[in-house]
């Protein structure tokens, strides 16, 4: 988004999520919009390896790569990268890297990301969030099982073929719904079942044991694409963004990034869930949420152009 009459000091490069919309998901795209029409160029880069739904450390590379492309070819700017969900994760990562500290962003902006991806797939387990002693419920979000038995279901022993379930899986996250139920119907039953509650989000004994072995065979992949384990070396001012509704990367998350960062601003809002406003709130609370979000990005605008 290029606005004919740009009045910010400063564009923005927004890093989408795990979607196989990427960056044409509609919400990305009024984003965008949104911000061009307060005058702020905007930048949506294709992240490959996301689209597909793959949590890897190889888009931390590319997020990087993009960054630096448009900081390189416009140094007097001041780029703000912002990061949606696993990107805003994954944008963390990239910018401590080496390469990029001739090049450190005055801020960043995140939106429903996470701070380590142990503990965000423990709340799709449980569904429990605890934020300092207090214990709440939100059901999961029945994507959330879905991307992460994608990822991992191929690394770990499961004492049956996985093959099969994998590329239904695959097939799934890809949106082709019709051919993934052709294959569905090809497993044994016992498979199918394992699927259905995969789909569904239910937190049966085998769906445990096997999310319980990911985190042990691929603990050192977790850790390589999460922010907790580099927060101290953040300088810059990270906003963190966050709905309290959100039933895929809980809250939490943003609370604790916010805790360890050495400069941050943090928003909760009730309005939000993961992809879209929450029908759960009264016009008063709307407003309410709407005033405190606006309050929000003016500090996030003052900021970027001081």
């Amino acid at each position: 988004v290029n606005p004919e009459n740009s009045t910010k000091d400063f564009e923005v490069i927004l890093f989408h999520g795990a979607s196989p919309y990427g960056e044409e998901h509609p919400s990305m795209i009024n984003l965008a919009l949104a911000l061009g029409n307060c005058g702020i160029k905007v930048y949506i880069p294709k992240l490959t390896k996301l689209t597909k739904l793959e949590i890897t450390k190889e888009t931390i590379d590319l997020i990087l790569h993009f960054y630096l492309l448009i900081k390189k070819n416009s140094p007097q700017t001041n780029i703000i990268p912002a990061g949606i969900s696993f990107g805003g994760g994954l944008l963390l990562k990239a910018m401590i890297k080496k390469e990029s500290q001739k090049y450190t962003p005055k801020s960043i902006l995140t939106y429903g990301t996470y701070f380590s991806l142990e503990t965000s797939i423990d709340f799709l387990l449980t569904g429990k969030i605890n934020n300092e002693g207090n214990e709440e419920y939100v059901k999961p979000n029945d994507w959330g099982l879905i991307v992460l038995f994608h990822n991992y279901l191929s690394g770990i022993k499961t004492g049956f073929d996985t093959e099969q379930m994998q590329k239904v899986l695959k097939l799934r996250v890809e949106n082709l719904v019709s051919e993934s139920e052709k294959e569905f119907e090809k497993l044994p039953k016992f498979q199918q079942n394992i699927l259905i509650d995969i789909y569904n989000s239910n937190h049966t004994e085998d769906i445990i044991k096997m999310t319980e072995e990911m985190k042990k065979v691929f603990k050192k992949e977790m850790k390589e694409v999460s922010p907790s384990e580099i927060c101290n070396k953040i300088n810059f001012k990270v906003f963190l963004m966050h709905g309290a509704n959100d039933s895929m990367v809980p809250y939490t998350e943003s609370i604790k990034l916010h805790k360890n960062l050495n400069n941050s601003l943090l928003f909760l809002s009730g309005l939000y869930e993961h992809r879209e406003i929450s029908t759960g709130n009264s016009i008063l609370q709307k407003f309410g949420e709407l005033k405190r979000m606006s309050n929000f990005f003016t500090k996030f605008m003052d900021y970027n152009e001081n």
